[in-house]
């Protein structure tokens, strides 16, 4: 039973047991008498009324609002004075949703009867489901007129010139509100709005500093008042709020954070930093809203940023929210960019301990592992991962290409056709699929369906350096081809400049060819070029100078390739016979 049917109830058994044998009914309301039926009636016109109008009440409670409004009308038809039939009459059309005819009724049981705080109270309800705020505050202001200590009714009439964007007036209830039950935490929180609503942050602040004043060790209203300076763009006021905020709450890590924020807006990132140590540590604030603060300042300075300090400050964070995979990640992602690969994958095994249903951690540990050259890891969580996300084409292209390092070259190829099965539609991601699929072929020396992935790898993308080169040196290797080599090595070195492993390939096609002057002046561009020291370009090298007959410079260049860790299939006897192999 709602709200108004309640006050109807009430209202129509107080009238029917005071009503017996009388021609003129009546109740009582704030002690005073309160006429039911205005005209007088005889004694067979009363009982029909009454008849009608316990009937009506009937089928309301029962929820049958047409037989309910009929009777209603039957008392008006009797007494067109009634007000309460037509204060029924109001309930049942605002129950109804049906405004105009519910305001139609209580007007008219207001004109009948003025005198009845319910009246005017329905009144402004209808009004309020309307939207016409300022009548429904009026409708309040007679309410209010009859029971003006009813607090209740001054909050209500508040909160429609509120909506009414009266402000002036709604500032001038609560005022009077205050006046009847004194300055409370619910009148505070509306005058701020009307206040900052008006521009008025003087008076929201006044009312704030009297709030503390009254309460000076609750933190709540300090940062009330410092949210307002912020507001009013008054950044030193607003940091003063807070340090006085943490005289009575010095281990609040909140007020660190905010203070920390201001720090590193005004360019003392020293300050910010131990500030933002303090709040990070404090274990009631949540993970959100430190990180929130984070990267809204001392992240976001993301080129200039310390990263020691940096880490220093994600470690606080992971001890204190230990039991957070999203913090645990975000520490093991700085630890990515750290380049502390170590400590990142114990990172991310806590994560994954914590939560195994995140698809971004799995994904993240296996691309860890092979950053690191981790295969066996690489390949080891890869396959757990697939157990719980066997749709993720990703994660068939990383655990393959694990597997390929680790020469699991049959099970690659199996996990790679998988993957690429999954990858319709996303070219770059075949292009992947494609490249891994070549090279597994390859070190199964079935070089025919090696062949047909690079193949399909270069009609997605025929400019895809990595598979130019390795497509082209293993045809080279083979002695397959070499036309097709020689032209995707080109066109290799032509898209990348300086590449040693490039140029290297390039120059041991025109070995295999048979043109060794042109392989002498690549192969040592490729040496130039190269950084790593890489024992395999000495070789050849050693190779193409033997073909040159320089036959001793040949020989020390194979030396050099043995002492840079060589561990070729004729390299020992090329040094101690000093012949050439192939």
């Amino acid at each position: 039973m709602n709200y108004c049917r309640i006050i109807s109830l009430v209202f129509t058994l107080a009238m029917f047991t005071s009503v017996v044998s009388a021609q003129r009914g009546n109740r009582t309301t704030n002690n005073n008498p309160i006429p039911i039926v205005q005209n007088t009636l005889g004694e067979r016109e009363l009982i029909q009324f009454k008849f009608f109008f316990h009937n009506g009440l009937k089928e309301k409670t029962l929820g049958n609002a047409t037989a309910a409004l009929q009777n209603f009308n039957r008392c008006i038809e009797i007494d067109p004075t009634a007000h309460a039939a037509f204060y029924e009459i109001a309930l049942i059309y605002t129950n109804n949703a049906e405004f105009s005819s519910a305001l139609s009724s209580i007007n008219k049981a207001i004109e009948l009867y003025p005198n009845e705080v319910w009246y005017y109270t329905l009144q402004a309800d209808a009004y309020n489901a309307s939207r016409d705020y300022q009548n429904a505050a009026n409708a309040l202001t007679n309410a209010i007129a009859l029971n003006p200590s009813n607090v209740e009714l001054y909050f209500n009439k508040a909160l429609n010139l509120e909506l009414a964007n009266n402000a002036t007036e709604a500032l001038m209830v609560y005022a009077k509100i205050e006046e009847l039950i004194g300055t409370t935490e619910q009148t505070l929180l509306q005058k701020q709005k009307l206040y900052l609503r008006a521009g008025q942050y003087e008076n929201a602040i006044a009312d704030l500093e009297k709030m503390i004043a009254l309460n000076p060790t609750d933190e709540r209203y300090y940062f009330n008042l410092a949210d307002i300076y912020d507001l009013w763009q008054k950044p030193d006021k607003q940091v003063e709020t807070y340090e006085r905020a943490l005289l009575i709450a010095p281990q609040n890590g909140l007020i660190h954070l905010y203070i920390a924020n201001f720090q590193f807006n005004k360019g003392d990132k020293n300050a910010a930093f131990q500030s933002l140590k303090k709040g990070l540590a404090d274990s009631e604030i949540s993970s959100d809203e430190k990180l929130r603060i984070l990267y809204s300042s001392y992240f976001k300075d993301y080129p200039n940023r310390n990263k020691e300090e940096e880490l220093d400050l994600i470690q606080i964070l992971a001890q204190t929210h230990s039991n957070e995979p999203k913090v645990l990640a975000i520490y093991g992602d700085i630890l990515i960019d750290a380049m502390d690969y170590e400590k990142a994958s114990a990172q991310y095994e806590k994560v994954l301990n914590l939560d195994k249903q995140t698809y971004a951690y799995w994904e993240q540990m296996v691309r860890l592992q092979l950053i690191a050259g981790n295969f066996l890891k690489a390949e080891t969580i890869g396959d757990d991962a697939l157990t719980y996300f066997p749709n993720q084409a990703l994660l068939y292209l990383f655990t393959g290409i694990a597997k390929n390092q680790n020469k699991n070259y049959q099970s690659s190829i199996s996990v790679l056709r998988s993957g690429l099965s999954l990858s319709s539609g996303n070219k770059e991601l075949r292009l992947e699929f494609f490249t891994s699929l070549g090279d597994a072929y390859h070190n199964l020396e079935n070089h025919t369906e090696s062949d047909k992935a690079f193949e399909e790898a270069l009609k997605i993308n025929p400019e895809y350096t990595l598979v130019l080169n390795n497509y082209a040196y293993y045809l080279s290797v083979r002695g397959k081809n070499l036309a097709r080599a020689e032209e995707m090595s080109r066109k290799s070195n032509e898209l990348v400049k300086d590449n040693a492993a490039f140029l290297d390939t390039y120059a041991w096609i025109l070995y295999k060819m048979g043109n060794y002057k042109e392989a002498l002046i690549w192969i040592e561009k490729a040496i130039a070029a190269d950084t790593n020291n890489s024992a395999t370009l000495i070789e050849h090298y050693g190779d193409i100078l033997f073909k040159l007959d320089r036959k001793e410079e040949a020989h020390a260049q194979w030396i050099k390739a043995k002492s840079l860790g060589l561990q070729s299939k004729w390299i020992d006897k090329k040094i101690n016979d000093k012949k050439l192999y192939e």
